[in-house]
């Protein structure tokens, strides 16, 4: 199996591209490093590039000779989807639909989706179901659901087959140190929790703390 891990330079989605390694599939990154680190994937597996550029990815499909997307590129904050929801809709959005134009032109048909539990609406009962109502309180999780409802329509229109993970806050980091969660100004719960607990920043503040449910996974159930 050949894989494109778009957004592989991130957190979950380098985790998978070393994970596509281990298991003896051949896999590359596609991002535009804005987020994510150079490290995450050796040179010779990485092509920098925007996927909001069609042209860019379908050239990475056709010249790799693909046969899945794992597709992890996005912006992920919530609050910063509030301040900015034009850049989330243009880049969880309208690079979503790159995505999926490139996939259609070149043939591949295969496709894992990568979302958010953002996407189901506060009010529903515990545990949370897939089928769940949907109703999401944010720019950001109204992104990743219009990216599913557009995939779907995808799959059924050209065949493919494609899944969505709608995952909660990820943590963990590779056994061996080589890999984890690394960002520029971090804004993510479990990493705020852990600077806190080592004194690298102040009191960890908890909003909604009256609710006893935890939410949390750790990466390997991701991958």
């Amino acid at each position: 199996m050949r894989v494109l891990c778009t957004g592989g330079a991130g957190y979950v989605g380098g985790h998978c591209h070393r994970a596509f390694l281990a298991q003896g599939c051949e896999s590359w990154v596609f991002d535009d490093l804005s987020e994510g680190n150079r490290e995450a994937a050796s040179p010779d597996r990485l092509v920098i590039g925007d996927i909001r550029d069609t042209e860019a990815v379908a050239r990475a499909l056709r010249e790799l000779r693909i046969d899945a997307v794992a597709h992890f590129a996005a912006l992920v904050s919530v609050p910063e989807s509030l301040k900015d929801p034009q850049g989330y809709w243009s880049i969880n959005v309208e690079g979503a639909r790159s995505v999926l134009d490139a996939m259609a032109a070149t043939g591949v048909r295969r496709l894992v989706l990568s979302s958010t539990a953002a996407v189901y609406a506060h009010d529903v009962a515990m545990p949370i179901s897939e089928d769940a109502r949907l109703d999401p309180a944010t720019p950001y999780g109204a992104t990743k659901l219009a990216m599913e409802m557009m995939a779907r329509d995808y799959a059924a229109r050209f065949g493919f087959a494609a899944t969505a993970l709608r995952y909660f806050n990820a943590c963990g980091a590779e056994t061996g140190g080589a890999h984890g969660e690394a960002r520029r100004a971090e804004s993510h719960v479990v990493p705020l929790l852990m600077e806190s607990a080592l004194g690298r920043r102040g009191p960890f503040k908890v909003f909604g703390d009256d609710w006893p449910t935890r939410d949390g996974s750790c990466i390997r159930d991701f991958v």
